[in-house]
């Protein structure tokens, strides 16, 4: 157990360095604005569900307009407030467009006022943190969203092979196409379908 436990904190580490060091020395002018809404904390939520210091985009040192919040961890923001922050890309966890899509419909101009919506830059992110983190969905996370907003850097990263990996390195397996069956899935996304 003692040599499983050294070898998976061995990963972690690697991967967390790997992240860092892609991205650590993009000046703060140069990154695109990101935003992470529909985040499951406590169950679900919509758009106006989010992190401050939001791990995924942490680890690849992006900037998260979340974080200029003040707050620790999880909470909602006012909608309004997003129109303020007007974010370059949105990442929103799959597992929860049912309550996207129902905002989207009761206020659709709210939404279509985004850059990012308008842009087409909405992309799917996973839920890893609900009663406890899902290391393997959080690693994955990471790597997506580095492709996303920094793809020069990532551009040796193809999501499904380095999914399967992790998946393997911490289950045993890779089960990546079974993941996007039950929605899971990393991509593009469109709000309101």
């Amino acid at each position: 157990k003692e040599e499983r436990c050294e070898e998976l904190l061995t990963y972690i580490d690697e991967a967390k360095e790997d992240l860092n060091n892609r991205t650590i020395n993009i000046p703060d002018e140069d990154k695109p604005r990101a935003y992470t809404g529909a985040v499951t904390f406590s169950g679900a939520h919509g758009f106006s569900g989010t992190y401050s210091n939001f791990g995924p985009l942490m680890g690849i040192n992006a900037i998260n307009v979340a974080d200029e919040m003040g707050e620790e961890g999880s909470f909602e923001v006012d909608l309004e407030k997003v129109l303020v922050w007007n974010p370059d890309i949105i990442f929103l966890d799959p597992g929860n467009m049912n309550l996207v899509n129902e905002e989207y419909n009761a206020n659709p101009n709210f939404f279509e006022s985004l850059s990012a919506i308008q842009s087409g830059e909405v992309y799917t992110m996973p839920s890893f943190n609900n009663y406890s983190t899902n290391i393997t969905y959080c690693l994955m996370d990471s790597y997506f969203a580095g492709s996303v907003l920094f793809p020069e850097k990532f551009s040796d990263i193809d999501i499904k092979v380095k999914g399967n990996e992790i998946l393997r390195i911490f289950l045993g397996r890779g089960y990546f196409d079974e993941m996007e069956v039950y929605g899971l899935y990393f991509g593009k996304i469109t709000i309101g379908e």
